[in-house]
C-alpha cells in the first residue's frame, strides 16, 4: 500500500505564540514576540515571507490636488466624468460616492451612478475599514511582481484565501493580528491590532451597494507589461456603460502611475464613444492649438527647472541658466512634448500615427495632475509589437528616451560650447531637428541607396543584377529608375505568350525615389545602417508609410524653396549633406507609383511587396509569402525578379527559396528519392550541430539538404548562403574586439538559422503534393508550428547567441575523449570511419556509444534485475505499482516483465534515438561531445521511431561496407575514456526498440508500449489504468524516470481522495525565521520553500493541497533521486544552472498537480482542457517563469 512520508504523518508543530500582556511587563520581548508570529504563518497566502502592509503613506499624497478628500488621496477629475483616487477606505470611499451624487439611493438612475475601476494586481484586504496590501517580506515597499498578468477572478479567489488566513491567525492569538504600518517613508513599524472586520474590496463594494450606493465595481489588473488583452475588457466594458454623466473612476494603490495610464484610456474610449453617438469631437483642435502646446511645454519646462534650480546648484534664474545651454533646452523641449526616440518610431510605423500621438497627448493633459479586439489589431502589426517587446527586452537602453539620452549638458560645470560649431554643420543640425513629418521625422535624415560598389552587374543604374543560371529567375539591387526600366523592358521583350514578370522587393525600410534615385530613411544616429524598428511590418502599412514619406518631403521642400536635404556617401563609413532642388510634385515617386505607371506600358507586369529585416532569416511566413507568389502563376510561365538594398543576402534567399518551390513543383518525387551523395567534395564541408540535428530528424533529410546545398551554390555568384556561415564564425573567433565578436555571432547565427530554415522548407515541401490547390495546402509556418522540435532547436540557437556562444562545428581532428593508439581500433582509423559517414542520422562525425556507463547503477537500490540498471517499484495497492528503471538491454526487458509479473504499459521517456546491436542499446552521439545527449526537445513519438528505423538502415549499410563488422564505442570503466570497438554483427542482430518490443509481446509477454517524450498532458491520458503497471524508463532511469513515476502516483492520489495529506500534516511552517542558521536553510530547501514555490502555491487555488499532493509522490519515489533534495544539491554544486532545471520541473509539477485537483470530479474521463490550454488562461504563472535569468533561486 501507498505510504506518505513520516514527516507528514508526525509532524512536530510548537505551540502557537502566547500575545498577551508580557509584551508590556518586557518591551525588549516584542521583537522577538513578533518574529515569532511571522515565522509560524503557514497560511495558503498569507505565509511566513509575507507581510501585510497599510497601503496609505504619507509620502504617496500629493498635497496639490485641487480637492482634498480624507481616506481618498490623490482624488482628481480629468474631462468627460472621468476621476481618478488612490486606494480608499471604506469611509474614503463612501465619501467619493457621496460627492458624485452616487447614493444613497433608493433606485440608481444612470446620471446618479458610476463605475468604479480597481487596476490592483496585488491582494488587498480590508482591516477594519482600512485597505492592507500583501507584500513579500523582505521587499516591503514594492509590489508583488509574481502575480503579473493574473486574472480578475483568481485575484479575487486569492484575497478571499487570504482573508481566511488571516481570521485564522486572529484566531490563534486572542483576536489580535500583526500588521506593518509605514507611519515614515521607507520605513516600516510591526503594530498590532484587534480584528473587528475582514473584507476583501469586492465584498467592501457590495456592502456599499447594499447601503443604497449606486456603484459598479469592476477589478481590471493592470501590470507594468499592459498587456492588450487588459484594454480589450477596458473595451468591453465602456461599451456596455451609458455615457453622460455616468462617472468612472480608477483606483490603484496611491492613485498615481496605474490610475493615470487608466484615465487616458478611459478619456480616449469615452471620446470615441461620444463621436460614434454624436458625430462631435468633445476635444476640438482650434486654430494655433499646436503653437499653444509648444509654449505651453516651454513652460512646463521652465518650471519643471525652477523647481529643480532650487537646491542651490546656481546662483543664476532659470532663464540664465536655460540660456547657457544650447540646443539642450531644444531636447527637453522635445522630451516633455513625449518625442521620444522610441515613439516617435512608433507614430511613424502608425497609419495614423501623428493624429493617434496628439490623441493620447490631449488625454494625458486633459487633468491637472470596433469589432476587433484592440489585442488582435496588435497580433496583426507584427512591427508595433516587435517594437513593443524590443522595447520591454531592452528597457535599459539610453537610445529609448532620445533626444534626452545625453544629459551631462545639465551639469552647472559645462560651457557653451555651440558657437565653435560650424555654421553648416549648425544648418543641417537644424534642419533635422526641425523636421514636421509623420515619417520623415526629427532626427532622421534620407540617404541615397547606391555606394561604390566592385561588384560585377549585368546593367549600369542596377548593382548585383544576375539571372540564376538555367532559371527564370533574377536578383537585384535596388534599382535606379532608369535601370528598373531598362530591366523591365529587356526581360518583357523575350516574353511568350501568356508569360509574366513578378518584381519582388523584399526591403522592409522604406524607400521613396528623388529625381530619379532611390533614397532610404535613416536615423541620424545611426546612418549606415537599416532602422530596425519595422521589423515585421505589414507590405500594405509599409507602402502607406511610403506615400507618407513622399509626402513629408513634398512638405519639407515648400519649406525651403522647392529643395530637400539629403545624404549620401562620401567615403566608406562618412556620409555628407547635400540640397537636391526639386523641378515638380513628380520628381519624387514612390515604388507603387512607379510600378503602377510602368504597369500601364508593360500590363504583364506584377508588383509585390514582401518585406523581410535586413541582416536576418526570412521568418517563416515570408517562405509561405513566396511560394504562394509563386504558385498564383502558371509554371514556367513567370519571371521572378527578386530585389533588397544591395542585392546580396535577401535576394538571393528569396531566389533559393523561389528555386526550391519551382523544382518542387516540377518534380515532386524528388524531395522523396533516395539520397545520393553529392558529385562536389572539392572543398571541405562544415558540419553544424543545429544542422545535422535537422538532417537526422526530418524525412530524407541528408537529400533535402543536398537539394538546398545545389540551388545556393547555383545562386552564389553574389553571396554562397552557406559559405557565409564559416566567414562570420571566423570573424568571431578573430576578433579581439568583444562587441565586434559578438556582433560577428550574431550574423552568423542569422545565417545559420537561415540555411536551417531552407532545409526546414525542402523537408516541408517533400511532405506536400503541388496538386493540392493552394487553399488547402498547409502553410510551411503551420508545419512548422506543428513540429515544436525544430522551433524549439532554432530557439536554442538563439538563446545561446544571446548568451554569447559562437555557431557551433563538429569538424574537428580528435576528440579529447578519444583514446588515441588504442590497440583495439587504432584512432587515425576510428577518425577516417567516422569523418566520412554519410548517413542521415548517423551523419558525419557521429557515433555510437554503449548506452549503459561505469557507475549508472545505484549501489544502495535493493532490488537488482540484470540488464535493467536502477530497477525499483513503488507499490499502490497490492495490485498496482509503479516501476521505474534505466534503458535495459534485450535480456532487461524480459527479466523486467518477469519480475513485475503483471500486464504493463511500458513508457519510455526518450528523446534521442536508440538502437539495438547484439541485445545492447546504443545511443547516437557526436564526437565532440560523446557523453551527452542529442535530445529534440519537444519531438513527438513517432519521429523518434523513424529515426531509428533510419539509423538501423544506415547502421546496416555500414555493416556490409567493412565486411560484417561495425564501429562502436564504450566508456572505459578505468579512466572514463571513450574507446572505440570493432564488433561483429549479424544484420537479425540490428533492432529498433519497437522491433524489441514487439519480439516480447510475440513471447507473450503483457506490455504495452508508449513511447513519448515527457509531456504531461499524454502522461494524463496514458499513465494510469488499472488495469495496467506503468513502467517507465529514460536513459539512467533517474530524471524523467522519476517524474514519470511521480506524474503516476500523483493521478492515483488524486483519484484516490482519501489518500490525499490533510491540511493537519502540513509542517511547511516549521522554519523559526527567515533569518536562519546553515541547517535551518537546508531544511526549508529540502523542503521545496523556495520562494518561487511559495509564489506560485499562493496564486494556485489549491496550492498548498497541490504542494502536499506533490511532496508526497516525490518522496515516494526518491529511490534514486528526490526531485527536492536533486535541487538543493545541483544549487551548492554548480552554480545552480541543473538546479534551476530541476527547480522549474518542480514548479510545473506543483502547477499539474493544481490543474488535477480542480480536475479531480471528471479525472476518469478524457479532460475537455488540456494542460497546456488551462496553462495559457493563466498568465500569471507563465510569467512567474517567463525570464529564466530572473528567476528567483532563493
Amino acid at each position: 500500500m501507498v505510504q506518505l512520508p513520516s514527516k507528514m504523518s508526525s509532524p512536530t508543530r510548537r505551540r502557537g505564540s502566547r500575545i498577551d500582556m508580557d509584551i508590556l511587563s518586557a518591551p525588549e520581548k516584542q521583537e522577538a514576540v513578533f518574529q515569532d508570529i511571522l515565522s509560524r504563518r503557514d497560511g495558503s497566502v498569507l505565509t511566513r515571507s509575507t507581510i501585510l502592509k497599510s497601503d496609505h503613506f504619507g509620502a504617496g499624497r500629493d498635497v496639490g490636488v485641487d480637492v482634498k478628500l480624507l481616506g481618498a488621496p490623490n482624488f482628481r477629475q480629468a474631462n468627460l466624468n472621468v476621476f481618478g483616487v488612490a486606494q480608499p477606505t471604506v469611509a474614503g470611499l463612501a465619501t467619493v460616492l457621496r460627492l458624485l451624487r452616487c447614493g444613497p439611493h433608493t433606485q440608481c438612475l444612470p446620471e446618479q451612478s458610476c463605475t468604479w475601476f480597481s487596476t490592483r494586481e496585488e491582494p488587498l484586504i480590508y482591516i477594519n475599514g482600512r485597505p492592507f496590501v500583501l507584500r513579500d517580506r523582505e521587499s516591503p515597499f514594492e509590489n508583488i511582481r509574481s502575480y503579473a498578468g493574473i486574472a480578475a477572478n483568481r485575484l479575487e479567489q486569492m484575497e478571499l484565501r487570504l482573508k481566511s488566513d488571516i481570521a485564522e491567525e486572529a484566531a490563534k492569538n486572542n483576536g489580535l493580528l500583526l500588521v506593518h504600518d509605514e507611519a515614515v517613508e521607507h520605513q516600516i513599524i510591526p503594530c498590532l491590532t484587534a480584528i473587528h472586520s475582514i473584507k476583501t474590496i469586492a465584498e467592501v463594494f457590495l456592502g456599499m451597494q447594499e447601503q443604497g450606493f449606486c456603484v459598479n465595481y469592476q477589478r481590471v489588473p493592470l501590470s507594468n507589461e499592459h498587456s492588450p488583452t487588459d484594454i480589450d475588457e477596458y473595451v468591453r466594458i465602456f461599451n456596455s456603460m451609458p455615457v453622460g454623466k455616468h462617472a468612472v473612476i480608477f483606483s490603484c494603490g496611491i492613485g498615481v502611475g496605474r490610475t493615470t495610464y487608466a484615465m487616458v484610456i478611459g478619456l480616449i474610449l469615452r471620446r470615441a464613444i461620444l463621436m460614434r453617438e454624436t458625430g462631435e469631437d468633445p476635444f476640438p483642435k482650434e486654430k494655433g492649438y499646436w503653437d499653444d502646446k509648444t509654449t505651453h511645454s516651454i513652460l512646463r519646462l521652465v518650471s519643471v527647472l525652477e523647481q529643480g534650480l532650487r537646491g542651490g546648484a546656481t546662483k543664476n534664474s532659470a532663464a540664465d541658466w536655460t540660456l547657457a545651454r544650447g540646443s539642450m533646452i531644444d531636447n527637453m523641449t522635445a522630451a516633455i512634448m513625449g518625442n521620444y526616440h522610441v515613439i516617435v518610431e512608433l507614430v511613424r510605423v502608425l497609419e495614423r500615427g501623428s493624429h493617434c500621438k496628439q490623441l493620447v497627448d490631449e488625454a494625458i493633459d486633459r487633468y491637472p495632475h470596433g469589432s476587433d479586439s484592440f489585442s488582435a489589431w496588435m497580433r496583426d502589426r507584427r512591427d508595433v509589437w516587435h517594437m513593443l517587446q524590443n522595447f520591454r527586452r531592452l528597457t535599459g537602453k539610453i537610445k529609448f528616451f532620445r533626444p534626452v539620452d545625453d544629459l551631462t549638458a545639465l551639469s552647472a560645470r559645462h560651457k557653451n560650447t555651440a558657437l565653435a560649431t560650424r555654421l553648416d554643420d549648425m544648418a543641417e543640425y537644424n534642419v533635422i531637428k526641425s523636421r514636421p513629418g509623420s515619417v520623415l521625422s526629427a532626427h532622421t535624415i534620407l540617404k541615397i541607396d547606391h555606394w561604390s560598389s566592385d561588384a560585377p552587374s549585368m546593367l549600369t543604374g542596377a548593382p548585383n543584377f544576375r539571372q540564376i543560371p538555367g532559371m527564370d529567375i533574377f536578383a537585384s539591387a535596388q534599382p535606379t529608375l532608369d535601370a528598373l526600366k531598362s530591366i523591365v523592358g529587356m526581360m518583357y521583350e523575350t516574353l511568350g505568350q501568356g508569360e509574366s514578370i513578378c518584381w519582388i522587393n523584399v526591403r522592409e525600410e522604406p524607400v521613396v525615389y528623388i529625381d530619379g534615385e532611390p533614397y532610404v530613411l535613416r536615423d541620424r544616429y545611426a546612418t549606415l545602417r537599416n532602422i530596425k524598428s519595422y521589423s515585421g511590418i505589414a507590405a500594405d502599412r509599409l507602402e502607406h508609410m511610403e506615400q507618407r514619406l513622399k509626402e513629408d518631403i513634398l512638405n519639407e521642400s515648400a519649406m525651403y524653396s522647392q529643395r530637400i536635404l539629403v545624404h549620401c556617401e562620401s567615403a566608406p563609413d562618412s556620409i555628407c549633406p547635400s540640397w537636391l532642388s526639386l523641378e515638380s510634385d513628380n520628381d519624387v515617386l514612390t515604388l507603387v507609383d512607379i510600378f503602377s505607371h510602368l504597369r500601364e506600358i508593360f500590363p504583364a507586369l506584377q508588383y509585390k511587396r514582401l518585406p523581410v529585416t535586413a541582416e536576418e532569416a526570412p521568418e517563416p511566413e515570408d517562405f509561405d509569402s513566396i511560394m504562394k507568389m509563386v504558385l498564383m502563376n502558371p509554371p514556367g510561365k513567370c519571371h521572378l525578379v527578386f530585389n533588397c538594398q544591395m542585392g546580396a543576402s535577401r535576394s538571393t534567399a528569396g531566389t533559393v527559396i523561389a528555386a526550391l518551390v519551382n523544382r518542387w513543383r516540377s518534380q515532386p518525387d524528388l524531395g522523396r528519392a533516395t539520397p545520393q551523395p553529392r558529385a562536389d567534395l572539392t572543398k571541405q564541408t562544415m558540419h553544424y550541430r543545429l544542422i545535422h540535428s535537422i538532417v537526422r530528424v526530418i524525412k530524407n533529410g541528408l537529400l533535402g539538404k543536398a537539394i538546398v546545398d545545389e540551388l545556393i551554390d547555383n545562386a552564389a555568384s553574389v553571396i554562397n548562403l552557406r559559405d557565409c556561415i564559416e566567414r562570420y564564425r571566423k570573424a568571431a573567433a578573430e576578433a579581439s574586439d568583444p562587441t565586434e565578436a559578438q556582433r560577428a555571432v550574431r550574423k552568423g547565427v542569422s545565417a545559420l538559422k537561415r540555411y536551417a530554415l531552407l532545409i526546414l522548407f525542402q523537408g516541408y515541401l517533400a511532405t506536400v503534393l503541388p496538386d493540392v490547390e493552394l487553399a488547402h495546402l498547409e502553410s510551411f509556418s503551420s508545419w512548422l508550428n506543428r513540429h515544436q522540435e525544430f522551433r524549439m532547436l532554432l530557439e536554442d540557437v538563439e538563446r545561446r547567441c544571446r548568451g554569447g556562444a559562437a555557431v557551433e562545428v563538429l569538424n574537428e581532428e580528435r576528440s579529447p575523449n578519444m583514446l588515441a593508439n588504442n590497440e583495439i581500433a587504432p584512432s587515425s582509423e576510428v577518425f577516417e570511419v567516422v569523418r566520412h559517414r554519410r548517413g542521415q542520422v548517423l551523419a558525419p562525425m557521429t557515433i555510437l556509444k554503449f548506452d549503459h556507463f561505469p557507475g549508472c547503477q545505484k549501489m544502495s537500490l535493493p532490488d537488482r534485475v540484470e540488464g535493467a540498471p536502477n530497477f525499483r517499484k513503488v507499490v499502490l495497492t497490492e495490485d498496482l505499482s509503479v516501476y521505474g528503471l534505466a534503458m535495459p538491454t534485450k535480456l532487461g526487458f524480459i527479466k523486467t516483465l518477469q519480475r513485475v509479473n503483471h500486464q504493463v504499459r511500458w513508457f519510455c521517456l526518450r528523446e534521442e534515438p536508440v538502437l539495438y546491436v547484439n541485445g545492447r542499446p546504443y545511443v547516437l552521439r557526436i564526437v565532440k561531445d560523446p557523453v551527452n545527449n542529442l535530445e529534440m526537445t519537444g519531438i513527438v513519438s513517432e519521429r523518434v521511431e523513424q529515426m531509428e528505423e533510419r539509423l538501423k538502415v544506415e547502421v546496416l549499410k555500414e555493416v556490409v561496407q567493412f565486411g560484417g563488422k561495425l564501429l562502436l564505442h564504450e566508456e572505459d570503466a578505468a579512466t572514463g575514456n571513450i574507446i572505440p570497438v570493432w564488433e561483429t554483427v549479424l544484420p537479425q542482430n540490428v533492432e529498433t526498440t519497437s522491433e524489441i518490443i514487439e519480439a516480447i509481446r510475440n513471447q507473450s509477454y503483457k506490455i504495452d508500449y508508449a513511447p513519448i517524450p515527457e509531456v504531461f498532458d499524454q502522461l494524463l491520458l496514458l499513465a494510469w489504468s488499472p488495469d495496467y503497471n506503468p513502467v517507465f524508463n529514460c536513459q539512467m532511469g533517474r530524471g524523467r524516470t522519476t517524474t514519470g513515476m511521480v506524474i503516476s502516483i500523483l493521478l492515483f492520489l488524486v483519484r484516490n481522495q482519501h489518500l490525499i495529506p490533510s491540511p493537519e500534516m502540513d509542517v511547511s511552517s516549521s522554519m523559526e525565521d527567515l533569518s536562519l542558521d546553515s541547517s535551518q536553510e537546508r531544511e526549508r530547501f529540502l523542503d521545496g520553500e523556495y520562494r518561487l514555490i511559495n509564489n506560485v502555491v499562493s496564486a494556485l487555488e489549491h496550492g498548498k493541497k497541490a504542494k502536499r499532493l506533490i511532496d508526497a509522490a516525490i518522496d515516494q519515489c526518491g529511490h534514486i533521486q528526490n526531485l527536492r533534495t536533486a535541487i538543493y544539491d545541483f544549487k551548492l554544486r554548480d552554480g545552480g544552472e541543473r538546479g534551476l532545471n530541476y527547480l522549474l520541473r518542480y514548479f510545473f509539477l506543483v502547477v499539474f498537480a493544481e490543474y488535477l485537483v480542480e480536475l479531480s470530479p471528471n479525472l476518469k474521463d478524457e479532460p475537455t482542457t488540456s494542460f497546456v490550454q488551462w496553462l495559457q488562461e493563466r498568465r500569471e504563472i507563465t510569467n512567474m517563469v517567463a525570464r529564466r535569468d530572473q528567476i528567483d533561486f532563493s
